[in-house]
């Protein structure tokens, strides 16, 4: 009898120290628990069906600008701006009418009248018998991400609505992206041109030098505004100018190369007209019959021709860079001339 005592007392005493483990344990892990929650980098709110915050964690606390005490008993309505109540009231009602996850973008006001753009996520709590139902909700601050989303936005403006050729390609020369201002200078679509080689562009006799630079630019070096030549889908050959630079991730790898092409064959055309009227002028210039001068506003010779050089015996060394005045006899007659052009009067036969 003694010995069955024994051991009866022995078995009690382990389950004893068994269950003071486990109450340990659950404790320590709800400490755990307790920390992860006020310490998560979300903010957490638990309201009730009229959307009253009965707990929060001290990020919630801190995103609402408001002391932690003072949140339990306060409406989450008071901390929605303005222009996201009618939102939020329709978040509510949809939160309390039906089960599952509910998400909303709100406008959120501090305490110190300061706003953020937040993210609120709805989870309905397990019921409990004899309890009004709970919702746990999760706050985000996303006014950053908001910012980056307008700003890539604002960026895929610009390249959307850009006159030039905007040409994203891997590091291998594949291309990526290709906007409508590379469908009109090119001919070629999108869906033509997407996951095809860059290098089908340039002219056969321009591939060494487009090698070379993509080399560059896989060292990180930007090249901006140099001309070339590319190939239209109808094979006509075009004359741009480039930049080339590289495209970095947010560590500031090199991942892709960005080409912007400017087409400047009408501005080549008008060049190459230019200079070849120049040239006609200057030919008829110099080998016209009648004796020409071209000579600046204040009267000194700028350009002479051969005639006019036979007549005076002069050569263009002694003439040009000289008054007119000191080949004139009298020179008053040729000051007074000159001040006629000077405003803009048409002289003839003087």
């Amino acid at each position: 009898l003694v010995s069955d005592w024994s051991s009866d007392v022995c078995s009690s005493d382990l389950q004893n120290e068994e269950l003071r483990r486990t109450q340990r344990e659950l404790e320590t892990a709800r400490e755990r628990l307790a920390l992860l929650y006020d310490a998560a980098p979300f903010g957490y709110l638990t309201i009730d069906s009229t959307a009253v915050i009965r707990e929060a964690n001290s990020t919630a606390a801190d995103l609402l600008g408001c002391p932690h005490q003072q949140l339990a008993g306060r409406g989450l309505s008071r901390f929605v701006a303005p222009e996201s109540q009618d939102a939020f009231h329709i978040f509510c009602g949809s939160m309390f009418a039906a089960e599952g996850k509910r998400a909303a973008e709100l406008r959120f006001r501090r305490s110190d009248r300061s706003t953020f753009a937040g993210w609120l996520e709805t989870h309905p709590e397990p019921p409990t018998p004899g309890e009004p139902p709970r919702f746990l909700l999760a706050l985000t601050d996303i006014t950053e991400r908001m910012r980056a989303q307008e700003h890539l936005a604002q960026l895929a403006a610009i390249v959307e609505s850009s006159n030039d050729a905007i040409i994203g390609q891997t590091l291998d020369g594949v291309v990526i992206s290709w906007n409508p201002a590379s469908e009109r200078i090119f001919g070629n679509s999108t869906g033509e041109m997407l996951g095809r080689p860059f290098r089908i562009l340039v002219p056969p006799d321009h591939l060494d030098s487009q090698q070379a630079i993509g080399q560059r630019i896989r060292q990180g070096e930007r090249i901006e505004h140099y001309d070339s030549v590319r190939i239209t889908k109808d094979g006509r050959r075009i004359a741009v100018t480039v930049t080339t630079s590289p495209i970095k991730d947010v560590r500031g790898g090199i991942v892709g190369i960005s080409t912007i092409l400017r087409d400047i064959t009408p501005h080549k055309w008008a060049e190459a007209a230019r200079r070849q009227s120049e040239a006609a002028l200057a030919s008829f210039f110099d080998e016209a019959p009648l004796r020409l001068l071209w000579v600046s506003p204040d009267g000194r010779v700028l350009r002479v021709n051969g005639a006019q050089l036979a007549l005076l015996g002069q050569s263009q060394e002694g003439f040009l860079g000289r008054k007119l005045v000191e080949f004139s006899a009298p020179s008053e007659p040729m000051a007074l001339m000159l001040e006629g052009l000077a405003r803009h009067e048409a002289l003839h036969d003087q």
